[in-house]
């Protein structure tokens, strides 16, 4: 058995000597893997002009899957691994002129279909600056391909010459999504550029599907089953004009009974580039069995039994142990310490991203650090409430009651969100986790809004948005409760209903820290008996400066409830269910609605005024108090005989 294993030890030993050499002649003159070789002829002598115009007109740009399943091992190395090497020698590579850029997907956030980010803007020669990103990217999320290619070509389809992108993956699309659909239709639309596949080491179906992106795309597929041939793929796609024509590869010939006879072909001058080196044949791999260490996790009173904890090998990104109890037996190594105490009310929390355990030995860690919320006691549970990273914005801790929970130390920002995806995340700002303790965080600032008594109880929504902005800071549907918010100046904003009005703006309040703010609502307009002639189907009130310009218009369809609106002057006007009338039809240009009080509007009034009385000047007499009419004297006779 020992002669058996030294001999397979020797072979080893010749054959790795013998890939050296050939990945020599791989990435000068080879474009393929030995079984697939093509020959790739120089451009012509003198033609160097042409060569320099080709490179500075060409966009060579790639996408990375940086997906979860890339911490799979080909040769014993993480796929990552591989992949960032190759991708980063090769930008190294490329000439002055040649430009080139990195877009990668799945590496910041475990569970979201968006995490896709240009790491390498398009530029030309080495950058180390920026290629440097490379290196640290993590596999933790999923395979969003389709919406990838959508947005590197997108970026591209701009740029003059030649585009060609490069998608290197180990997967297929787990975003529900078809990525050959989305590429026929960017082909479609008369956008030039060619896409080819790399998949590294993939099944037979995955090879099928990525395959089918690259022909909708108008590239070849390869797969690339060890690095030799990703780096091969990779090269003869990059910078054909560099290689030379084909060498056959050398022919090694094995006998159990002697040494290996090696044939090699003559050397050739030129650059040999960096490879990885690769097995040239299925070896046996012997791996050593790990040995057990004790693992103790040591906890203060109020620290209940987890939902899970688990082990996470700092290396390869694998789970290597997933338990609930407080002490056990696991695998010598080093690892990351994710904890999750509920299954719905919690996330998975890395606690400690150093624990190391030796084998036959105990490691205690302390589990000590934790952050608890204070919150008024008219507060509803939330949807969820956590901790994420104040730069990136990427959700690290997310909560859903109020107990203590542990994390890890460190600065975060706190987030509240009280609805699903209804609503907005609000943030109250940076905070500072203290390690060794339980860290108290008070939320006391908020907002109530007091609605008039002609209003109804139920409401689609209020909200706000940030003073001079017009994004929504928060929204709260159903009901006037008060609600937590961040100090700050808001604009109020009202939503009757979801279909028959729009929004309507009612004015300004100012958040304070340590209380609760109050805004109260009084003002609004209420239409009243709307005939079946006037057949009108909804109301606009178009709000207007002091230079008779429309600043807003809010539209309202329920005619039968009373719309808050803030005070001013409105231009009114209605639209009609028969079709044969205008669209809209104005019944006030000019309309004011005074503050603190509910006008009632009558449609018919306004658009039918009654026309004052003429002026009757027989009035004043008419008027008169019978007493105040001049009387003539009474005749007398004895007048005339004197």
């Amino acid at each position: 058995m020992s002669s058996t294993f030294e001999l397979r030890k020797l072979v080893k030993m010749y054959y790795q000597l013998v890939l050296v050499l050939c990945l020599s002649f791989v990435i000068i003159g080879y474009p393929k893997a030995a079984a697939q070789h093509e020959a790739i002829q120089l451009p012509p002598s003198g033609s160097q002009t042409d060569v320099s115009a080709n490179r500075e007109s060409r966009l060579t740009y790639f996408i990375l899957d940086a997906s979860r399943s890339m911490w799979g091992r080909i040769e014993e190395k993480p796929k990552i691994e591989i992949a960032k090497q190759v991708i980063t020698d090769l930008l190294s590579a490329l000439g002055s002129q040649h430009k080139s850029g990195v877009t990668v997907f799945g590496h910041r956030r475990a569970d979201d279909c968006s995490d896709i980010e240009e790491i390498v803007p398009i530029g030309a020669g080495p950058r180390v600056d920026q290629t440097s990103k490379i290196a640290t990217l993590n596999p933790v999320g999923k395979s969003p391909i389709a919406d990838s290619i959508l947005q590197v070509v997108e970026r591209i389809k701009n740029h003059p010459g030649n585009r060609r992108i490069i998608l290197i993956s180990d997967g297929v699309e787990a975003c529900d999504k078809d990525p050959c659909v989305t590429v026929r239709s960017l082909k479609g639309q008369n956008i030039e550029f060619t896409l080819d596949v790399v998949g590294m080491a993939v099944s037979a179906e995955e090879a099928k599907l990525l395959q089918c992106i690259a022909e909708a795309g108008g590239g070849k597929f390869t797969a690339a089953n060890h690095s030799g041939e990703l780096l091969a793929s990779l090269t003869a796609i990059t910078v054909p004009e560099a290689l030379p024509s084909a060498t056959p590869l050398p022919v090694a010939t094995l006998s159990l009974n002697s040494a290996p006879t090696i044939s090699l072909p003559t050397p050739i001058s030129g650059t040999i580039r960096k490879a990885v080196p690769s097995p040239a044949f299925n070896a046996v791999s012997l791996t050593a069995k790990r040995g057990q260490g004790k693992l103790v996790l040591k906890r203060d009173v109020w620290l209940l039994k987890p939902f899970y904890w688990k082990l996470i090998d700092v290396e390869s990104g694998a789970e290597v142990a997933k338990k609930s109890s407080f002490e056990e037996q696991v695998p010598e190594g080093n690892y990351l310490l994710a904890w999750r105490q509920y299954e719905h009310g919690s996330t998975e929390v890395i606690v400690d991203s150093d624990v190391s355990i030796t084998k036959d030995e105990t490691t205690t860690v302390n589990l000590s650090t934790a952050i608890r919320l204070n919150v008024p006691s008219f507060v509803r549970q939330p949807n969820y409430w956590g901790l994420r990273d104040p730069e990136s914005k990427e959700e690290l801790a997310i909560f859903r009651t109020f107990e203590p929970f542990l994390v890890p130390p460190g600065e975060y920002e706190l987030i509240w969100r009280q609805y699903d995806d209804r609503a907005e995340t609000l943030s109250f700002g940076t905070i500072i986790v203290e390690e060794g303790k339980t860290n108290y965080f008070t939320l006391n600032s908020s907002l109530r809004i007091k609605p008039a008594d002609w209003m109804p109880d139920e409401v689609h929504y209020w909200g706000l948005k940030a003073k001079g902005t017009d994004e929504f800071a928060a929204r709260y549907y159903d009901s006037f409760d008060s609600q937590l918010v961040p100090p700050g100046s808001y604009t109020v904003i009202y939503r009757q209903s979801e279909a028959d009005s729009s929004d309507s703006l009612l004015g300004e309040v100012e958040v304070t820290m340590g209380g609760e703010s109050e805004f109260a609502i009084e003002t609004g307009v209420r239409v009243v008996n709307p005939s079946a002639q006037l057949q009108a189907r909804s109301v606009e009130f178009a709000k207007l400066d002091s230079e008779g310009k429309i600043v807003r218009v809010v539209r309202q369809s329920n005619l039968s409830l009373p719309m808050p609106l803030e005070p001013g002057v409105y231009r009114i006007s209605y639209n009609s269910f028969d079709s044969s009338l205008q669209h809209s039809i104005t019944v006030a240009e000019s309309f004011e609605i005074p503050p603190g009080v509910l006008t009632e509007l009558n449609l018919e009034e306004l658009l039918n005024p009654e026309p004052e009385p003429e002026e009757d000047l027989l009035a004043p007499l008419l008027e008169l108090e019978p007493e105040e009419t001049p009387q003539r004297p009474a005749f007398d006779s004895r007048d005339l005989l004197e």
